[in-house]
């Protein structure tokens, strides 16, 4: 399937996919996220697949540290631990929309399922 990977950085990524997930379950179930760029992005998960595929779960101007105050936008803090459901980016290798990323979104849908059965 797919494992968290911090040693990946996940250069050359782009956007293949969104995904509507709670910040806190990425926390919760894989650990802090590697930092952004401090404005655009305040956090980054990248994942492997068993056959080497690469995705990335990153937070995209969503924040303070982008929207400044805009439209009750959190401070990266309260971002993180938010259990509301935000739209996260899912980068990979493949074009936007060829469907390259269902099987890392089918598996991580099916964590997040998990995780909320759980709380």
């Amino acid at each position: 399937m797919f494992h968290l990977d911090s040693s990946q950085n996940g250069v050359g990524t782009s956007l293949v996919d969104e995904v509507d997930l709670a910040p806190a379950f990425l926390v919760d179930r894989f650990g802090q996220p590697l930092p952004g760029d401090g404005s655009r992005c305040t956090g980054r998960y990248t994942f492997v697949g068993d056959d080497g595929s690469l995705f990335t779960v990153y937070e995209y101007k969503s924040t303070t540290a982008y929207l400044d105050d805009e439209e009750g936008a959190l401070v990266p803090e309260e971002f993180w631990r938010s259990a509301q459901e935000h739209e996260f980016s899912v980068g990979g290798f493949g074009a936007y929309g060829d469907g390259s990323s269902h099987a890392f979104i089918k598996w991580l849908a099916r964590q997040y399922q998990d995780w909320k059965f759980t709380r």
